[in-house]
């Protein structure tokens, strides 16, 4: 009984792969890791988004009321504001200043 080649590729090719259990146990196993992995990565990665969102979110209120509070600032020190406040605490302003020459521009001597 003589085998051409050609009928030995075909039966070689058409022969089903027997694996170890050990090997199909192991690719199964690397596959299920992979897998695992891949999901925890996918949920962290969207977690993540949300997180990031909600800080966005949480730095344009801030921006918004150190506006405001830049804008109250700015009221508080404008004059008319400080003369509101001054006439209610009593204070009037002087009339007539009148200022001590105490002679010499020297403020201090060697």
């Amino acid at each position: 009984m003589t085998y051409s080649s050609h009928a030995i590729q075909q039966k070689n090719m058409s022969a089903p792969v027997h694996m170890r259990p050990q090997v199909r146990f192991g690719l199964f196993g690397l596959a299920l890791t992979l897998l695992v992995l891949y999901v925890i990565q996918t949920s962290t990665l969207s977690t993540k988004g949300f997180d990031i969102a909600q800080l966005d979110s949480r730095i344009r209120e801030l921006e918004q009321e150190n506006q405001r509070i830049d804008f109250q600032i700015a009221q508080h020190r404008s004059m008319q504001s400080i003369q509101g406040r001054l006439t209610s605490l009593g204070m009037v302003s002087a009339e007539n200043p009148q200022y001590i020459n105490l002679g010499g521009s020297v403020v201090a001597r060697r």
